[in-house]
């Protein structure tokens, strides 16, 4: 009976424990009395004064008071528990349904009968979840808790309960031992476990429960093929062709004694260029090569399909065309080399092409671009790369044009003609009889600018004066 009753106090003893009024020390390392002092003192003795109300509290010993239970009628068992940082609990109670129909819920000290269904309930929201998924997601502090609880318990009978309707919340929080005797959801009254069975939240939340996932880490390994030269830090296709037949020649010394000497020769920066033609051609048009190897027709949606390419001995794409019978074509303009637009390759042969034709254009680049290579999408391909040409830029941009002021208002005024005029003289003109200069004197109107002509022999003040004299007598 003594233990029986320390179970049903359980809330007046860890109201002491989880009181604030306690010091969270480790009572382990001290002896007897000596730790409760002062305020420690006073709140101990205090608290042994209130449990002496304990002494009418009235635990009924029978499950089913004043209630016949139904045969065959199942009985539940339901365990609450909480937790907080200076404790953690659980209560259970049974719950049957009395001959009247309704449902009662009774506190359980010790088992004394056949439970067919037990539940469990938490006032988290995220303990019923985990229980319920795979604990090897979890970290290891939750994934070994989880698997103890999944080993004891049925995950599907776990519950979730609010807070206030969790009986257990009042062993971790604690209960005045004047509240216990009139506190009668403690002992028999759990208001969440009135409604019927399926009734019962058994709900799968929504709130983050991710933060306790075990992170994995996947390790995975590409076979990545490293390039000695990067076409990409050249700003010249003859850089680029020298350097890579430079590195040609070094590899070469290696495998033999009688290495090459001198300057490069032109077949050395051919095999060059075409060592980087097969580089690039791979890169973008492997699936094509593998299908003209294995002798396949190219798939529908290649972009090749209708150049009708093929593979020469070198292992290059050329484009059949309709010149190969041409006797005084040669190889590379009968059979042009396709490449793709967007390479760093092909910028630099159309850069090259471009100088050679002397920066005279898209069209002239073109051309001179076709005598050995088919780029895809040519002619757009060229205009982005020339449009970043600096010197085309100067020498095809259009001049400033100047701004026009407005006419004056003697200009724009509605007059009579040659009111207003303008003087100027024109020449000289060379007479052939007199062999003599002579010059014209032009008069224009501002307005209505008609223009008066008075022929003079030289622009001294005095001709002028008899000129203007004239223009005066006419004109008025």
């Amino acid at each position: 009976m003594l233990h029986t009753a320390l179970l049903v106090i359980l809330p007046v003893y860890f109201s002491l424990l989880n009181s604030d009024k306690m010091p969270s020390a480790n009572y382990g390392n001290v002896g007897g009395w000596e730790v409760f002092t002062g305020q420690i003192k006073e709140n101990f003795q205090n608290w042994c004064k209130e449990i002496k109300d304990l002494q009418n509290l009235k635990i009924p010993r029978y499950y089913f008071p004043d209630q016949i239970v139904i045969d065959n009628q199942d009985i539940q068992l339901h365990v609450f528990s909480d937790a907080s940082l200076k404790s953690f609990g659980a209560v259970a109670y049974l719950r049957y349904k009395t001959s009247k129909g309704k449902f009662q819920t009774s506190f359980v000290i010790s088992k004394s009968r056949d439970i067919k269904k037990v539940f469990c309930w938490s006032d988290s929201t995220i303990v019923p979840h985990w229980i319920k998924g795979s604990a090897s997601k979890y970290k290891q502090f939750v994934a070994n808790r989880v698997i103890e609880i999944q080993e004891t318990t049925d995950p599907i009978s776990w519950r979730h309960c609010s807070g206030k309707h969790n009986p257990a919340d009042l062993l971790t929080r604690g209960l005045a031992s004047r509240d216990l005797i009139t506190f009668i959801k403690w002992l028999r009254d759990a208001e969440n476990l009135w409604p019927k069975e399926k009734e019962f939240e058994n709900e799968l939340v929504n709130s983050e429960v991710t933060s306790e996932y075990k992170s994995c880490v996947i390790v995975s390994s590409a076979i990545v093929q490293e390039k000695i030269l990067d076409p990409g830090k050249f700003s010249c296709l003859r850089n680029l062709l020298r350097v890579t037949a430079w590195v040609v020649r070094f590899v070469n010394a290696l495998k033999r004694k009688n290495a090459e000497k001198g300057p490069l020769t032109s077949d050395e920066l051919t095999n060059a260029e075409m060592f980087w033609v097969r580089i690039t051609q791979n890169d973008s048009y492997s699936n094509e090569i593998t299908c003209l190897k294995k002798n396949k027709s190219l798939p529908r949606d290649s972009k090749l399909l209708c150049l009708n390419p093929f593979l020469d001995s070198n292992g290059i794409l050329r484009v059949t065309g309709r010149l190969g019978k041409s006797t005084h074509l040669s190889t590379f303009e009968k059979h042009p080399i396709i490449l793709p637009s967007k390479t760093k390759l092909t910028e630099l042969l159309i850069w090259d092409s471009h100088k050679r034709v002397f920066h005279s254009g898209v069209s002239h680049t073109l051309v001179q671009v076709r005598e050995k290579y088919w780029i895809l999408k040519s002619r757009q391909t060229i205009k982005s790369v020339l449009s970043k040409c600096t010197i085309c830029k100067r020498f095809n941009s259009s001049p400033g044009t100047q701004v026009i002021a407005p006419l004056p208002d003697i200009r724009v005024e509605q007059s009579a003609p040659f009111t207003i005029i303008g003087v100027d003289f024109a020449g000289p003109l060379f007479v052939k009889d007199t062999n003599a200069k002579q010059y014209i004197l032009l008069i224009t109107c501002a307005v209505t600018r008609s223009v008066h002509l008075e022929l003079v022999g030289d622009m001294t003040t005095d001709t002028f004066l008899l000129a203007f004299r004239r223009f005066i007598s006419r004109r008025g």
